[in-house]
Formats: structure tokens, C-alpha cells, sequence
């Protein structure tokens, strides 16, 4: 946790994750990159060494997430957690390109999300496009 923490790629995704909550007047995090959680985990993992990382999970979990998350699987499938059916029909749609941020190319974008169509690499784009939908705000 300590080295991913400190990595470049994470670093960079924070700062886009600031980004986007500022346009949202909101606070975006992934919860493995919350502080709070990554001390959770440590804490578990110091009290009971050697957990496997899906007893790790539902123990700092406590029960709060959800199964395909803590739940072991043959392979992992961790793009499952963020990118469930609503969000593959969200993403069929073709995406406003007045939503979008400069210099993003509709045409590659669809065709992106037509090959990928469980990739996570676009997430923080996903969240951005859906929040802008007026049938989405609370």
C-alpha cells in the first residue's frame, strides 16, 4: 500500500480525480486510495497476518461491501465492481459531445468503448458524462 501510495500513475489519478470534483463541487475518491481506508487495511492486516486479500476485504469491510467485490474469484474480475449493466447501457449511448472535455474524440471514444467494453480506463470520463445528465441529479 505504501509503494502504490507513493507511485506516479496514482498520483496522477488523484489529481484528476480533484479535477473532476471540482467541476462537480464534490470530493471523488477511489476508497482503496482513501487514507482512512488504506488504514483499515493495515489495521486488519496487523492484527491477523497472512489474510488472503478477499478475507482481508470483508474483514476491514465489515460486511459494507458488496460481494463481487470481496468475494473470491477464480481470476480476478476487479473491472466488475465499477462497470455493472447500467453502466455498459450508459456507455452505448453515443456521449454529448458538449459534455465532453477538449480534445476528446467522439468517434475513437465510441469506438473504444465498443472494444472495451469493461475497461475501467475511462472511468472518471463515464462518471463525469453521467453526472451531467439532468435525469441524474438529486
Amino acid at each position: 500500500m505504501r509503494y502504490n501510495a507513493t507511485r506516479r500513475a496514482v498520483a496522477t489519478t488523484v489529481a484528476a480525480f480533484d479535477e473532476m470534483g471540482l467541476v462537480h463541487d464534490a470530493v471523488v475518491r477511489h476508497p482503496f486510495l482513501d487514507p482512512a481506508v488504506q488504514a483499515a487495511l493495515a489495521g486488519v492486516l496487523a492484527d491477523r497476518p497472512g489474510l488472503r486479500r478477499h478475507e482481508l476485504l470483508t474483514a476491514a469491510s465489515a460486511g459494507i461491501l458488496p460481494a463481487v467485490v470481496t468475494d473470491l474469484h477464480p481470476k480476478a474480475r476487479f473491472d466488475e465492481a465499477f462497470i455493472r449493466p447500467a453502466t455498459a447501457r450508459f456507455i452505448r449511448r453515443a456521449p454529448d459531445p458538449d459534455h465532453l472535455p477538449p480534445g476528446v474524440d467522439v468517434r475513437a471514444l465510441r469506438r473504444f468503448w465498443a472494444a472495451n467494453p469493461l475497461s475501467t480506463r475511462t472511468a472518471p470520463l463515464i462518471q463525469h458524462l453521467w453526472s451531467q445528465q439532468p435525469e441524474n441529479l438529486c
